[in-house]
């Protein structure tokens, strides 16, 4: 009699961890908007791997690492770009040269940055054209990276 009751009382326990393994593996659906951002932000990450490529590996294969790497990150930001959770815009700019512009833009940006535990809340500057700069940063901020950006336009002898 014994036996059996410690046999259902593994089985239980057992099937209690394979319940736990398959919620805690099974993330969330390929293609689903929660998926590209555990994607987006898996990417960005750089962990040991990146180190050690940086660190120890031939030209040839760091190149082939980090143009895969943009790569992913590119696609799964163009994916939230397009589900309305990220928002891309295009500031032109005439008083500064654009490099400038993104620099003193990364200076104020940290001024009026609130810190959350979501990473996807930094905006980033995904291209420096000959008189533009595009911002990609959550939707629903881009009027506050449009006001920060247009400071960052002013000369520098504020005319």
């Amino acid at each position: 009699m014994r036996k059996w009751i410690v046999i259902a009382v593994i089985a239980v326990v057992a099937v209690g961890v394979a319940a736990f393994l398959v919620s805690q593996l099974s993330g969330p659906k390929r293609g689903t908007v929660e998926w590209h951002k555990r994607e987006y932000l898996k990417a960005y990450k750089s962990g040991m791997l990146a180190m050690f490529v940086d660190n120890h590996a031939p030209a040839g294969l760091q190149d082939a690492y980090w143009s895969r790497r943009h790569k992913r990150i590119e696609f799964h930001r163009q994916a939230l770009i397009d589900a309305g959770v990220l928002g891309e815009r295009v500031f032109i700019v005439s008083n500064r040269p654009p490099r400038e512009v993104a620099k003193a833009f990364y200076e104020k940006m940290y001024d009026v940055f609130v810190y959350t535990n979501d990473p996807m809340s930094i905006p980033g500057i995904r291209d420096i054209g000959p008189d533009s700069v595009t911002v990609v940063g959550l939707a629903d901020q881009m009027d506050k990276w449009n006001e920060l950006i247009r400071k960052a336009d002013v000369a520098e002898n504020g005319k």
